[in-house]
């Protein structure tokens, strides 16, 4: 209704700029390496053979391990704190990037990198999935992911003028500028960021009190209070919970198979999220799109045309890239349960971020990129594979429910609150809770 689209006009404006933000930091923090690597990083460091690849993995162990704390304390701390925090963290491990001088101080920055970014998509997804209603979330997270695209050109744009105008500035080579300035700009987003973001929506200064109260009264789904992360306590039963969700596991799966094409294609991103949105659906789409990136990756596999790979890639970027808010989305929707949402998303991203441990040896220099692609349309097809079982899995489980053959489970919840294994609401256990495909 007039009030809703009201409410949600407001929470968009001051969220999504800020969302938007914290990706566009992240995003070019994290091709800033490739950017360095041209301006002469690989040289002045003495890298040899593939330790500048070992190094692109380097931070991908505390990237993995991080996930799932983050989160847990975004949950105590607040959004408004916690998100901003964390690109504070990594704008100055950016601009301390600057003075590494060997292949150890590469590693050791890497590392500390890695520990601070890990904790950023789990916790702006998991912050997002407690605004919005479940058929509201994908299309914001699409408009989040949408300032990769910028990121590129800002990106690109940056280091190819830093290059040009300030190599040797000061006694340090073009690569140690592009840290120094990308780092000092992504402590800038981090202060802008902390004076606009909020929590809650209970602490939403933008938001007329009725207005608030409205939107408070009609997020909840069922038992879950998606907009209040802070009341439900944390359960390690909960988070054994999330560890056992099939879901969890194929939807993150599918999400590192098709993540590492990770290329903009901002029209399909807008058109499949509006269409998810507006049906209620998740995984078909990604079953419609990811073929658009086989056939993609077929064309650059068999073709010799230089005017034929260059139109796969656009089949390979216009089908893979829009999957990705997708797979994302369909955890913190088809879980419930505010200990368990936030652990499944943080497992979802550490096997996400297997794709940065495995992406630098996919493409190898020196080796025929044809092997390259080879191992990209495998993992694309498992991609497929396993998103075509999350649905079949969801549609068996809700007609399960549809036909009364889960409701022992609302007993069995109620024999583990008597006793004492769980505080946590019914959520995903409720017989009236059905997954979205």
């Amino acid at each position: 209704d007039a009030l809703r689209r009201k409410v949600l006009r407001k929470i968009d404006l001051r969220t999504i700029p800020c969302v938007m933000l914290l990706y566009l930091a992240c995003f070019v923090d994290r091709s800033n390496i490739g950017n360095a690597k041209v301006a002469g990083l690989e040289r002045d460091l003495h890298l040899k053979g593939i330790q500048f690849n070992i190094a692109l993995s380097a931070f991908t162990i505390t990237y993995i391990i991080v996930k799932i704390p983050s989160n847990h304390i975004l949950r105590k701390v607040g959004a408004k704190f916690w998100l901003p925090f964390l690109v504070f963290c990594w704008g100055v491990v950016t601009v301390f990037s600057a003075f590494m001088s060997n292949y150890a101080s590469l590693l050791a920055v890497r590392a500390v990198l890695g520990f601070c970014e890990g904790g950023l998509q789990p916790g702006v997804i998991l912050y997002l999935s407690s605004l919005y209603k479940p058929e509201e979330l994908q299309l914001r997270v699409g408009l989040s992911f949408c300032s990769t695209a910028l990121s590129h050109i800002l990106g690109g744009f940056l280091a190819f003028a830093i290059h040009r105008r300030m190599d040797g500035f000061a006694g340090k080579g073009a690569w140690s500028w592009i840290f120094i300035i990308e780092g000092t700009l992504t402590i800038f987003v981090a202060v802008v960021v902390w004076f606009f973001l909020c929590s809650s929506i209970e602490t939403a200064p933008y938001l007329t009190p009725s207005e608030r109260e409205f939107a408070a009264e009609t997020l909840p789904s069922l038992d879950d209070e998606r907009n209040t992360l802070h009341l439900e306590e944390f359960e390690w039963f909960e988070c054994r919970r999330a560890f056992l969700e099939p879901q969890v596991w194929l939807i993150a799966a599918a999400q590192l198979f098709s993540s590492l094409p990770y290329i903009p294609a901002l029209v399909t991103v807008i058109a499949s999220a509006l269409l998810a949105d507006r049906w209620r659906i998740r995984g078909p789409i990604v079953l419609a799109c990811v073929p658009v990136g086989i056939i993609g990756y077929l064309m650059l596999i068999f073709s010799k045309s230089t005017g034929t790979r260059y139109a796969a890639f656009f089949f390979v970027v216009s089908g893979l890239y829009p999957a990705i808010p997708c797979l994302v989305c369909i955890t913190p929707i088809n879980t419930s349960g505010v200990v368990k949402r936030a652990t499944c998303v943080g497992i979802q991203g550490m096997i996400q971020g297997l794709s940065i441990l495995i992406g630098p040896f996919i493409y190898i220099k020196g080796e025929p990129e044809v092997k390259g692609h080879k191992i990209a349309l495998g993992l694309t097809c498992g991609a497929w594979a396993l998103t075509a079982a999350n649905v079949l899995y969801c549609h068996f489980e809700n007609s399960r429910k549809a036909s009364g053959r889960r409701d022992h489970l609302v007993a069995q919840y109620l024999e583990q609150f008597r006793a004492g294994q769980t505080r946590a609401p019914i959520g995903d256990r409720s017989p009236n809770f059905y997954f979205t495909l």
